[in-house]
């Protein structure tokens, strides 16, 4: 090998080395959401009766603390 070919390969190879290192790509956060107005929206989805609508609002790993059994959404929406 000579000498331009193992400069090029130590580059190349440098180069990879310090892309592999660089920071990652931003990760797209989402808008602030109020607290209040989920909550809101969750119960007059569920005075509607509107069950998915309600869900929609439920994280898909919910856990309740209290007073009811449910560990994931999918174990909080009936299955008629």
């Amino acid at each position: 090998m000579n000498t331009k070919s193992k400069y090029l390969f130590l580059f190349v190879l440098l180069a990879s080395i310090l892309a592999a290192c660089s920071a990652p790509a931003p990760i797209a956060v989402p808008a602030s959401v109020d607290p209040a107005e989920v909550a809101q929206g969750f119960w007059d989805a569920m005075n509607a009766q509107n069950i998915d609508a309600a869900m929609a609002f439920v994280a898909d790993d919910v856990q309740c603390r209290g007073g009811c059994n449910f560990t994931a959404r999918i174990r909080l929406v009936p299955s008629c």
